[in-house]
Protein backbone atom coordinates (compact mmCIF):
# COMPACT_ATOMS: atom_id res chain seq x y z
CA UNK A 1 0.00 0.00 0.00
CA UNK A 2 1.53 3.29 -0.79
CA UNK A 3 1.49 6.50 1.89
CA UNK A 4 1.20 9.92 1.32
CA UNK A 5 3.79 12.16 1.84
CA UNK A 6 3.65 13.63 5.25
CA UNK A 7 2.79 17.23 5.73
CA UNK A 8 5.12 19.82 7.58
CA UNK A 9 5.85 23.44 8.22
CA UNK A 10 9.46 24.80 7.85
CA UNK A 11 10.40 27.97 9.57
CA UNK A 12 9.14 31.44 9.68
CA UNK A 13 8.28 33.70 6.65
CA UNK A 14 6.25 36.62 8.15
CA UNK A 15 3.39 37.70 10.42
CA UNK A 16 0.97 39.84 9.40
CA UNK A 17 -1.12 41.94 11.54
CA UNK A 18 -4.59 43.22 10.50
CA UNK A 19 -6.31 46.10 12.32
CA UNK A 20 -9.97 44.70 13.18
CA UNK A 21 -11.55 48.24 13.02
CA UNK A 22 -9.96 49.52 9.72
CA UNK A 23 -8.68 46.47 8.01
CA UNK A 24 -5.69 48.19 7.51
CA UNK A 25 -2.88 45.76 7.70
CA UNK A 26 0.94 45.60 9.01
CA UNK A 27 3.31 42.88 7.94
CA UNK A 28 6.09 41.85 10.34
CA UNK A 29 8.74 40.91 7.83
CA UNK A 30 12.05 40.56 10.24
CA UNK A 31 10.50 37.48 12.26
CA UNK A 32 12.47 35.06 14.76
CA UNK A 33 10.01 32.41 16.22
CA UNK A 34 6.53 31.94 17.01
CA UNK A 35 4.72 28.96 19.72
CA UNK A 36 1.88 28.44 20.17
CA UNK A 37 0.19 27.50 23.35
CA UNK A 38 -2.95 25.19 23.07
CA UNK A 39 -2.78 23.13 25.95
CA UNK A 40 -5.87 22.32 28.04
CA UNK A 41 -6.38 21.98 31.59
CA UNK A 42 -7.01 18.47 32.91
CA UNK A 43 -9.90 17.95 35.40
CA UNK A 44 -10.12 14.44 37.36
CA UNK A 45 -12.52 13.10 39.64
CA UNK A 46 -10.63 11.84 42.40
CA UNK A 47 -12.36 10.09 45.10
CA UNK A 48 -12.62 6.97 47.85
CA UNK A 49 -10.04 4.36 48.04
CA UNK A 50 -8.42 4.66 44.58
CA UNK A 51 -5.33 5.96 43.76
CA UNK A 52 -6.87 6.45 40.03
CA UNK A 53 -9.17 9.00 38.55
CA UNK A 54 -12.90 7.57 38.14
CA UNK A 55 -13.10 9.96 35.27
CA UNK A 56 -11.16 13.53 33.68
CA UNK A 57 -13.26 16.08 31.80
CA UNK A 58 -10.84 19.15 29.66
CA UNK A 59 -11.12 22.54 31.43
CA UNK A 60 -10.08 25.66 30.16
CA UNK A 61 -7.50 25.63 27.64
CA UNK A 62 -4.11 28.01 27.46
CA UNK A 63 -5.07 29.97 24.45
CA UNK A 64 -1.62 32.21 24.47
CA UNK A 65 1.35 32.68 21.56
CA UNK A 66 4.64 33.62 22.22
CA UNK A 67 6.06 35.90 19.24
CA UNK A 68 9.65 37.12 19.11
CA UNK A 69 10.55 39.53 16.09
CA UNK A 70 13.75 41.72 15.07
CA UNK A 71 11.43 44.52 13.73
CA UNK A 72 10.98 48.12 15.62
CA UNK A 73 8.43 49.92 13.52
CA UNK A 74 5.49 52.44 15.17
CA UNK A 75 2.61 50.55 13.56
CA UNK A 76 3.51 47.32 15.63
CA UNK A 77 4.31 48.67 19.03
CA UNK A 78 1.46 50.30 18.84
CA UNK A 79 -0.57 46.99 18.94
CA UNK A 80 2.16 45.14 21.17
CA UNK A 81 2.33 47.70 24.19
CA UNK A 82 -0.99 49.72 23.87
CA UNK A 83 -2.68 52.58 20.91
CA UNK A 84 -4.09 55.28 23.26
CA UNK A 85 -2.35 58.22 21.27
CA UNK A 86 1.22 58.06 22.88
CA UNK A 87 3.12 58.52 20.20
CA UNK A 88 4.32 61.23 17.89
CA UNK A 89 5.32 59.85 14.32
CA UNK A 90 7.45 62.96 12.35
CA UNK A 91 6.55 60.94 8.58
CA UNK A 92 9.54 63.79 6.87
CA UNK A 93 11.96 63.97 9.66
CA UNK A 94 13.78 66.54 11.33
CA UNK A 95 15.58 68.71 8.74
CA UNK A 96 18.08 70.82 10.70
CA UNK A 97 17.84 68.19 13.67
CA UNK A 98 15.91 68.77 16.59
CA UNK A 99 16.38 70.63 20.40
CA UNK A 100 13.48 70.54 22.55
CA UNK A 101 12.67 72.95 25.70
CA UNK A 102 14.82 73.26 28.61
CA UNK A 103 13.36 72.15 31.83
CA UNK A 104 14.42 72.51 35.27
CA UNK A 105 15.04 69.05 37.20
CA UNK A 106 16.64 70.75 40.50
CA UNK A 107 15.82 74.13 41.53
CA UNK A 108 14.45 77.01 38.95
CA UNK A 109 17.31 78.98 37.93
CA UNK A 110 19.10 77.37 35.10
CA UNK A 111 16.43 78.16 32.57
CA UNK A 112 14.77 81.19 33.37
CA UNK A 113 14.14 83.61 30.50
CA UNK A 114 15.62 86.50 32.35
CA UNK A 115 18.59 85.73 34.30
CA UNK A 116 19.33 82.55 33.03
CA UNK A 117 19.03 80.00 30.01
CA UNK A 118 16.41 81.73 28.37
CA UNK A 119 16.53 78.53 25.35
CA UNK A 120 18.08 75.94 23.73
CA UNK A 121 18.58 75.95 19.93
CA UNK A 122 19.89 74.44 16.68
CA UNK A 123 23.43 76.14 16.04
CA UNK A 124 23.46 77.32 12.19
CA UNK A 125 24.68 74.57 10.02
CA UNK A 126 25.09 72.14 12.70
CA UNK A 127 24.11 68.44 13.38
CA UNK A 128 22.90 67.91 17.35
CA UNK A 129 23.92 65.24 18.85
CA UNK A 130 21.55 62.52 19.85
CA UNK A 131 20.47 61.99 23.60
CA UNK A 132 19.47 63.59 26.99
CA UNK A 133 21.44 66.37 28.13
CA UNK A 134 21.73 68.27 31.29
CA UNK A 135 23.09 71.72 31.95
CA UNK A 136 24.76 72.13 35.60
CA UNK A 137 25.35 75.47 37.34
CA UNK A 138 28.68 75.88 38.39
CA UNK A 139 29.05 79.26 39.59
CA UNK A 140 26.78 81.97 39.42
CA UNK A 141 27.05 82.27 35.17
CA UNK A 142 28.50 79.66 34.25
CA UNK A 143 27.24 75.88 33.68
CA UNK A 144 29.10 72.14 32.92
CA UNK A 145 26.75 70.14 30.42
CA UNK A 146 26.30 66.20 30.57
CA UNK A 147 25.19 63.67 27.85
CA UNK A 148 24.11 60.48 28.63
CA UNK A 149 25.22 58.46 25.83
CA UNK A 150 28.79 58.03 24.32
CA UNK A 151 27.48 57.37 20.79
CA UNK A 152 28.83 59.92 18.96
CA UNK A 153 32.40 59.74 20.48
CA UNK A 154 32.32 63.06 22.42
CA UNK A 155 34.89 63.65 24.89
CA UNK A 156 33.88 62.89 28.37
CA UNK A 157 35.77 64.40 31.21
CA UNK A 158 34.65 62.69 34.07
CA UNK A 159 32.75 59.74 34.89
CA UNK A 160 29.40 61.31 34.84
CA UNK A 161 28.93 62.18 31.48
CA UNK A 162 30.75 65.58 31.44
CA UNK A 163 31.27 66.91 27.52
CA UNK A 164 32.52 70.38 28.61
CA UNK A 165 36.31 70.42 29.39
CA UNK A 166 35.58 73.63 31.13
CA UNK A 167 32.75 75.96 32.22
CA UNK A 168 30.26 77.76 29.34
CA UNK A 169 30.14 81.42 30.34
CA UNK A 170 26.71 82.48 30.11
CA UNK A 171 25.91 86.56 28.83
CA UNK A 172 22.54 88.18 28.44
CA UNK A 173 21.15 87.98 25.09
CA UNK A 174 24.27 86.21 23.24
CA UNK A 175 24.64 82.62 22.39
CA UNK A 176 27.23 79.74 23.48
CA UNK A 177 27.78 76.85 21.34
CA UNK A 178 28.37 73.81 23.18
CA UNK A 179 31.07 71.97 21.56
CA UNK A 180 30.97 69.49 19.44
CA UNK A 181 27.23 69.01 19.53
CA UNK A 182 25.73 71.80 17.01
CA UNK A 183 23.67 73.37 20.07
CA UNK A 184 23.54 76.45 21.56
CA UNK A 185 22.36 78.24 24.53
CA UNK A 186 21.24 81.56 24.90
CA UNK A 187 21.24 83.73 27.88
CA UNK A 188 18.63 85.59 28.74
CA UNK A 189 17.73 88.92 28.89
CA UNK A 190 19.01 90.35 32.26
CA UNK A 191 21.44 90.01 34.49
CA UNK A 192 22.55 86.21 35.08
CA UNK A 193 22.24 84.99 38.22
CA UNK A 194 22.42 81.22 38.58
CA UNK A 195 22.11 79.07 41.63
CA UNK A 196 25.09 76.22 41.92
CA UNK A 197 23.98 72.47 41.68
CA UNK A 198 21.00 73.62 40.14
CA UNK A 199 20.35 71.38 36.59
CA UNK A 200 18.11 71.65 33.85
CA UNK A 201 17.72 69.22 30.99
CA UNK A 202 16.62 69.09 27.20
CA UNK A 203 16.45 66.45 24.51
CA UNK A 204 18.26 66.50 20.92
CA UNK A 205 17.94 64.52 17.76
CA UNK A 206 20.19 64.76 14.72
CA UNK A 207 18.97 65.66 11.08
CA UNK A 208 16.73 62.74 10.22
CA UNK A 209 13.94 61.67 7.90
CA UNK A 210 11.67 59.90 9.90
CA UNK A 211 11.55 59.77 13.46
CA UNK A 212 8.70 58.72 16.03
CA UNK A 213 8.39 58.46 20.15
CA UNK A 214 6.35 56.30 21.74
CA UNK A 215 4.95 56.44 25.69
CA UNK A 216 4.40 52.92 26.90
CA UNK A 217 2.12 52.41 30.57
CA UNK A 218 -1.01 53.98 29.81
CA UNK A 219 -3.24 52.65 27.49
CA UNK A 220 -4.97 49.10 27.53
CA UNK A 221 -3.90 47.18 24.61
CA UNK A 222 -5.97 46.34 21.39
CA UNK A 223 -7.47 43.50 19.86
CA UNK A 224 -5.82 42.44 16.43
CA UNK A 225 -5.92 40.07 13.70
CA UNK A 226 -2.91 37.71 13.39
CA UNK A 227 -1.77 35.73 10.34
CA UNK A 228 1.65 33.71 10.33
CA UNK A 229 3.07 31.96 7.10
CA UNK A 230 5.92 29.49 7.34
CA UNK A 231 8.34 29.24 3.98
CA UNK A 232 6.75 28.15 0.97
CA UNK A 233 8.59 25.33 -0.41
CA UNK A 234 7.51 24.06 -3.95
CA UNK A 235 4.89 25.12 -6.28
CA UNK A 236 1.94 25.77 -4.53
CA UNK A 237 2.92 24.54 -0.68
CA UNK A 238 1.80 26.69 1.62
CA UNK A 239 1.19 26.63 5.26
CA UNK A 240 -0.72 29.34 7.49
CA UNK A 241 -1.85 29.69 10.91
CA UNK A 242 -4.82 32.32 11.46
CA UNK A 243 -5.50 34.13 14.56
CA UNK A 244 -8.29 36.12 14.12
CA UNK A 245 -8.48 37.80 17.40
CA UNK A 246 -5.66 38.23 19.68
CA UNK A 247 -4.27 40.67 22.72
CA UNK A 248 -0.75 41.23 23.38
CA UNK A 249 0.17 40.89 27.08
CA UNK A 250 2.62 43.89 26.93
CA UNK A 251 6.34 43.03 24.98
CA UNK A 252 9.50 42.46 26.32
CA UNK A 253 12.42 44.38 24.04
CA UNK A 254 15.84 42.62 24.47
CA UNK A 255 19.54 43.40 23.01
CA UNK A 256 22.64 41.33 23.63
CA UNK A 257 25.98 42.90 22.36
CA UNK A 258 26.81 42.28 18.77
CA UNK A 259 23.30 41.00 18.00
CA UNK A 260 20.55 42.43 16.75
CA UNK A 261 17.87 43.38 19.02
CA UNK A 262 14.44 41.52 19.63
CA UNK A 263 11.03 41.91 20.74
CA UNK A 264 9.44 39.21 22.74
CA UNK A 265 5.43 39.38 23.46
CA UNK A 266 2.97 36.86 24.27
CA UNK A 267 -0.37 37.25 22.95
CA UNK A 268 -3.52 36.11 24.47
CA UNK A 269 -5.62 34.23 21.47
CA UNK A 270 -9.53 34.70 22.10
CA UNK A 271 -12.36 32.75 20.55
CA UNK A 272 -14.02 34.89 18.03
CA UNK A 273 -17.87 34.49 17.02
CA UNK A 274 -17.54 35.94 13.96
CA UNK A 275 -15.30 33.64 12.21
CA UNK A 276 -16.21 30.86 14.81
CA UNK A 277 -12.94 29.91 15.73
CA UNK A 278 -10.07 30.78 17.87
CA UNK A 279 -7.32 29.58 15.30
CA UNK A 280 -7.29 28.53 12.05
CA UNK A 281 -4.20 26.26 10.36
CA UNK A 282 -4.14 26.01 6.60
CA UNK A 283 -1.96 23.56 4.25
CA UNK A 284 -2.01 23.66 0.69
CA UNK A 285 -0.20 20.81 -1.02
CA UNK A 286 1.66 18.04 0.74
Amino acid sequence: MSTNTPITAFGFHEAVIKDRLTHKIHPIRITESYTPNFSEENIPLNGGSSSFAWDNASGYSESSLSLTIAQYDLAILRYFGGDGGNYTENLSGDSVGYASALVNRIGSSVFDSTTGIASVAVASGGNPKFGNYYIKAVSSNTVHVYLDNSLDGLSEYDNNGRITNTPLTLVAGVSIVIPGTGIELIGGSGSINLTVNDIASFYARPKNTYNFEYLLGKDAKPEFDLSIYTEKLGVNKYRGWHFPRVKANGFNPSGTAKEWSQIETELIVLFDPVFNYAVKFTAIER
